[in-house]
């Protein structure tokens, strides 16, 4: 999803490119007339190059502040959250929810909803086969034990949740060309039991 608050920033880059092509022909073409015409250095040295210096560089610190600066805080992104329910798969042997395949640093899982296939990896999923809501699976979940209920009897325990963190579309973001991209995405997978999880090494 794009913003066209990331226009400002792309328009301030192209601002400094232009400002910085500028300065570049100035000192060129002074560099010659010095050759040419015996001018001192001193005469070149003007206020309006020394403006024309800082401004450049309060432009390049500015943006470059903006754009590589990643911290967060609740003014500059919005978390959504999604809860849709899991298909149950059959292979002709057994009925699962997730398919799961080892790999060597991580897992990857594999789920449906709504006929749509879904992949997703251990670094950013969580894997919820067990009831009790005071296990260690739960302490990353940000859900009551109502909520987790309820969740649990509408769904029938076979349930995913997408947590969405995206950047606002604002200003601020546009200039360092976030603005309504995702910074981050995880996934919390509930499953009946470890039944319903096909496990391939």
């Amino acid at each position: 999803m794009q913003s066209t608050w990331n226009w400002s920033g792309i328009l301030g880059w192209l601002v400094l490119l232009i400002d910085l092509i500028l300065l570049l022909i100035y000192f060129y073409h002074h560099k010659v007339w010095r050759k040419e015409y015996w001018i001192h250095p001193q005469n070149l040295h003007s206020k309006s190059l020394w403006f024309k210096i800082v401004t450049f560089v309060i432009l390049l610190l500015g943006l470059g502040y903006v754009h590589l600066n990643h911290s967060i805080d609740q003014d500059s992104v919005m978390t959504t959250h999604q809860f849709k329910p899991l298909a149950l798969e059959i292979d002709g042997k057994r009925s699962y929810y997730i398919h799961v395949r080892n790999q060597r640093l991580f897992k990857k899982y594999i789920f449906f909803i709504n006929g749509a296939k879904n992949k997703s990896t251990s670094h950013r999923t969580l894997l919820l086969d067990r009831d009790n809501p005071l296990d260690s699976q739960y302490n990353q979940l940000k859900l009551n034990p109502v909520q987790l209920h309820q969740l649990d009897s509408k769904y029938q325990k076979a349930w995913v949740e997408i947590t969405t963190i995206r950047y606002r579309n604002r200003l601020r973001n546009g200039l360092g060309l976030h603005a309504g991209r995702i910074l981050s995405s995880q996934v919390a997978i509930r499953v009946p039991n470890q039944n319903y999880e096909k496990l391939e090494d």
